[in-house]
């Protein structure tokens, strides 16, 4: 498949994925065995590689019933089609990940409070967002965003769905 082979290989998805990493690690020092569900999960490759490096327990969520069809049905994770503004899930998991998928909804902050309704207390929240309104090109159209971020802009919406933040970087 060729998004896999993409995934597997190409410089910005692996170094997006060791940066995931690299976070988790350092704001959950113990991941074995916490629950994670990523919203936006696709195919689910990252929650592949999650799961095998941290031992966390993952499960995926998107909107897209093709992208979840395009996941091996013997990976063992389980996988929900949901609206990411309407989750069916209330204090379920130790972490919520939303990795480049705020950016295509228009109400991102239901979706954050919808998170925030999913993470059980003391939950962790993860999310990667484009940078850069000035940034805004072609790819963005093409790749259906809806905005690119500046980091105040996020920092503020994420408080404003009960979050406190602990880290913001570029990257």
């Amino acid at each position: 498949r060729a998004i896999e082979r993409a995934e597997g290989s190409y410089f910005w998805f692996i170094g997006r994925r060791e940066i995931i990493m690299e976070c988790l690690r350092r704001q959950v020092p113990a991941l074995s065995g916490r629950l994670m569900l990523e919203i936006g999960c696709g195919h689910g490759m990252l929650l592949r590689y999650l799961r095998q490096q941290t031992g966390l327990i993952v499960a995926g969520a998107d909107a897209f019933l093709e992208a979840l069809r395009l996941s091996p049905a013997d990976d063992g994770i389980p996988r929900y089609q949901v609206d990411a503004t309407h989750l069916p899930f209330r204090n379920a998991f130790d972490i919520v990940g939303l990795f480049d998928v705020l950016e295509h909804i228009d109400d991102d902050t239901q979706v954050l409070r919808e998170c925030r309704s999913a993470l059980k207390e003391g939950g962790l929240l993860m999310v990667t967002v484009p940078a850069f309104p000035s940034l805004w090109s072609s790819f963005d159209e093409l790749s259906c965003h809806k905005r690119r971020y500046m980091k105040r802009v996020v920092v503020n919406r994420v408080r404003a769905a009960g979050f406190t933040v602990e880290r913001v970087t570029y990257f």
